[in-house]
């Protein structure tokens, strides 16, 4: 089973953070998928780890599996969409790559 990790904030400062946080957080919930949650806000020490497996990007949420960036909330969103989340949280499929960069 892949290791998944959503990395949040409860510190957000814009409507959107926080709104993303809880889509993401619902869609994960709803696909029963175990994961770990890290609030940045109460762990910044797990910041250096989630920028290494993200390649630097800073912009919270996120969700990584096995380490690795999968998505930002747009792509989460999107991969759901067209079904292809299911496949990538089982680190079965990569994200598509469009949605790293």
């Amino acid at each position: 089973m892949a290791a998944v990790c959503f990395y949040t904030t409860t510190s957000a400062t814009t409507a959107k953070a926080r709104k993303d946080i809880t889509k993401i957080r619902h869609i994960l919930d709803v696909k029963r998928v175990q994961y770990e949650e890290v609030d940045l806000t109460d762990r910044p020490e797990r910041r250096m780890q989630m920028l290494e497996g993200s390649y630097g990007i800073s912009v919270l949420p996120q969700v990584h599996v096995n380490g690795k960036l999968v998505g930002l909330a747009d792509g989460i969103q999107e991969m759901e969409d067209f079904g292809e989340l299911t496949d990538v949280l089982k680190g079965m499929a990569d994200p598509p790559p469009h949605l790293l960069e």
